[in-house]
C-alpha cells in the first residue's frame, strides 16, 4: 500500500519481542529509507508502570532506542528515533521522566485521539484513537477523517466528534495490517487503505507521528517567542524544548515584515527566505532564531 501511495508516510513503533528487530531489520530499514518513521515501542513490550527501577526503565526505553538506531544503520538506514509509544498505553510520572531523557514525544491512548492545536498537551502522553477490528468500524474511522477536516453537518454530533476551531491533530493507532481475521488487533489492508484515501480526499496533512508532533510542539514555542529590535529591523529567538527533536523541523509562520519595510528581508543562518504564495514563511525551527531587516542595495 505504501509503495503504491507514494505521498503516504507512517510511523512503525518497533519492539524487540522474540528478537523480531534483527530478524526483520532489512525490511524496517527499507521502510525508513522510503520516508517512514521508526519509533520506539520498548525492548520487551513491558508493562512500564510495573518496572520498579529507573535503570530497568532506561534499558527498556533509552538503551533500546540506541539499539534501534544502530541496528537500522547496520542495514543501510540512518535514522533518529525521536518518538516512543508506551506499551499497553501504561504511563506514570516515573515513566514520563525517563521517556523525556531520550524522546521529545510519546504516544499514549485515548478513545477519540484528538489533540487541540491551540492547547498545549502533555508531550509524553499524547492521545491516539485505537483502531481494532472489533473496537472501531471503518465508517467510524472515515467519520473521524471527515470531522478532523470539518466536513459535514454536525448539528446533532457530540462536541468531541467535531473539529475544534483552530484545528486538531488526530492520531490513529493500530497494531498491524493483515488479512488474518483472527487477529483482532490488526486491520485489513483494504480498510486501512480506505482511511488513507479519505484523508487525502479531505485534504488533511498526513504524516508520521514524530513529524506532526515536532511541528505541533514547535508552534507553541515560536508563537510565544518575543522579538528584539535591531538597527535595521528585529530578531526573534527561541529555545529548543527537547534535545531529541528531529534534526530538521520546517515550520510555516506569519511574520510582520511591514513594520520593517515594504521590501523587508527574512533571514535564517544568513540565508534569505522567500515568502510562500499566501504570504507565510517556512522557517527552520531548529535554527533557533530568525532576522527581519530592511532591504539593502545588494538584495534583489
Amino acid at each position: 500500500i505504501l509503495d503504491e501511495m507514494k505521498d503516504i508516510h507512517v510511523t512503525f513503533f518497533l519492539t524487540n519481542m522474540g528478537n523480531g528487530l534483527k530478524q526483520n531489520a532489512d525490511g524496517f530499514a527499507a521502510l525508513a529509507s522510503a520516508g517512514n518513521e521508526i519509533g520506539n515501542h520498548t525492548d520487551t513490550h513491558a508493562h512500564l508502570t510495573g518496572v520498579g527501577s529507573n535503570e530497568e526503565l532506561k534499558k527498556e526505553i533509552v538503551t533500546f532506542a540506541d539499539n534501534l538506531e544502530k541496528t537500522l544503520a547496520d542495514n543501510g538506514a540512518t535514522i533518529n528515533v525521536t518518538s516512543l509509544a508506551t506499551p499497553f498505553c501504561e504511563n506514570n510520572d516515573q515513566v514520563k521522566s525517563v521517556i523525556d531523557t531520550r524522546h521529545f514525544i510519546n504516544r499514549d491512548c485515548g478513545w477519540h485521539g484528538r489533540n487541540e492545536w491551540s492547547t498545549e498537551p502533555d508531550w509524553v502522553a499524547l492521545k491516539a484513537k485505537i483502531w481494532t477490528r472489533s473496537g472501531a468500524t471503518v465508517p467510524e474511522m472515515l467519520t473521524a477523517m471527515d470531522t478532523a477536516a470539518f466536513i459535514g453537518n454536525f448539528a446533532g454530533a457530540e462536541p468531541w466528534e467535531v473539529q475544534i476551531k483552530g484545528g486538531t491533530w488526530l492520531v490513529v493507532l493500530n497494531h498491524g495490517v493483515t488479512d488474518d481475521q483472527g487477529d483482532d488487533y490488526a486491520i485489513d489492508p483494504a480498510d486501512i487503505k480506505k482511511i488513507f484515501e479519505r484523508a487525502i480526499e479531505d485534504k488533511l496533512w498526513i504524516a508520521p507521528f514524530g513529524t506532526v508532533g515536532a511541528y505541533y510542539r514547535a508552534h507553541f514555542i515560536v508563537d510565544a517567542a518575543s522579538s528584539t529590535a535591531t538597527d535595521d529591523g528585529f530578531t526573534v529567538s527561541w529555545k529548543i524544548p527537547n534535545e531529541h527533536m528531529p534534526k530538521s523541523v520546517p515550520l510555516r509562520v506569519n511574520i510582520d515584515t511591514k513594520s520593517v519595510g515594504e521590501n523587508a528581508v527574512v533571514e535564517q543562518d544568513g540565508q534569505k527566505i522567500s515568502p510562500e504564495s499566501d504570504g507565510t514563511y517556512i522557517i527552520e525551527f531548529m535554527s533557533k532564531s530568525l532576522k527581519v531587516r530592511k532591504a539593502g542595495a545588494n538584495d534583489k
